[in-house]
């Protein structure tokens, strides 16, 4: 039997992604997908055709590893993750923002580490810890948008540092 565990970076990922996706439900959102990556948007929204749907990208961009002091072996890493929301209407994209960061974000949420058994993903057991999110900037990500395809047209980026404690 084969195990392997993500790493750091792909934890948080999936953590988010995993948490965003039941979130989108219990709180009511309807025809809202989480994916990972900015290019699966492009391929979600291929997929889905002509249904109008939003669809929210997540991605960590970078996880410095940074020492404690200088001179020290001990060392602690954040990240920065990227949110996208690809929505179909301007209201939408703010809706969905201010959700995200109003009702989650400034939360955190829970850290998973997940393992792989025999090619199967799964969440492994007994982890507490949380994703803090410290700093969150976001921004409307294209601003002449009248001759872009309707994926494009009502676009958001959230960019957040966190910390796993």
């Amino acid at each position: 039997m084969s195990v392997h565990q993500y790493r750091l970076s792909r934890s948080i990922e999936a953590s988010v992604i995993d948490y965003l996706t039941n979130r989108t439900v219990s709180d009511g959102w309807e025809d809202v997908y989480v994916v990972k990556g900015f290019i699966n948007a492009y391929q979600k929204a291929k997929d889905l055709g002509e249904k109008k749907s939003q669809i929210i990208s997540v991605d960590v961009d970078e996880t410095p590893v940074n020492k404690v002091e200088i001179g020290s072996l001990t060392k602690y890493q954040d990240a920065k993750v990227s949110i996208r929301i690809f929505a179909t209407s301007d209201g939408l994209r703010l809706d969905l923002k201010d959700w995200l960061i109003e009702d989650i974000l400034l939360y955190g949420i829970d850290y998973n580490e997940y393992v792989i058994r025999d090619g199967v993903v799964s969440q492994k057991e007994g982890s507490s810890k949380k994703i803090k999110f410290i700093t969150i900037k976001d921004k409307k990500e294209l601003a002449n948008t009248e001759n872009l395809v309707q994926i494009d047209k009502f676009r958001h980026l959230i960019q957040c540092a966190c910390e796993v404690l």
